[in-house]
C-alpha cells in the first residue's frame, strides 16, 4: 500500500471531533482509509470536488465568507462534515462568482460519488 502524506492545515486536532478515528493511525490501512473517507468529507473539499473554487482555500473563503447553506441552514464551518444526501446550496450574491470559478474549471472532472 502506498504511503499516505497528509496536508490539510490543521494545526490542533481533537480526535472527538472525528467520530471512528482512533487518533494513532496506529491501524495504519483501516485507520487511514477512514482517515481518508472523513477528509473527503469536509464541506471544504466537497466544494472543491464540485468545482466551486480552484483550491481548496478558495472554497475554505466562500464557506468562511458565509455564502454556503447545508440543509438550507447557513454553514461557516469548512470542516463541516457532509453526510450522503445532504443538500448544499448558495446564498445569491455569490452565484457570478461561482459560475465564473466553474467556467475556469470547465475540464473538471467531478466525482461520481457527487451528484
Amino acid at each position: 500500500m502506498p504511503g499516505y502524506s497528509l496536508h490539510i492545515g490543521l494545526n490542533h486536532c481533537d480526535p472527538t471531533a472525528y467520530p471512528g478515528w482512533d487518533s494513532t493511525l496506529g491501524g495504519c490501512i483501516n485507520d487511514a482509509n477512514s482517515m481518508m473517507q472523513l477528509l473527503e468529507r469536509r464541506l471544504d473539499n466537497v466544494l472543491r470536488r464540485l468545482g466551486v473554487g480552484r483550491t481548496v482555500w478558495a472554497t475554505r473563503q466562500i464557506v468562511a465568507h458565509g455564502h454556503v447553506l447545508v440543509n438550507g441552514r447557513k454553514t461557516d464551518i469548512a470542516s463541516f462534515l457532509t453526510k450522503p444526501g445532504d443538500q448544499i446550496t448558495f446564498k445569491e450574491g455569490i452565484h457570478k462568482v461561482l459560475r465564473d470559478n466553474m467556467e475556469q474549471n470547465a475540464g473538471h472532472n467531478v466525482p461520481n460519488w457527487l451528484e
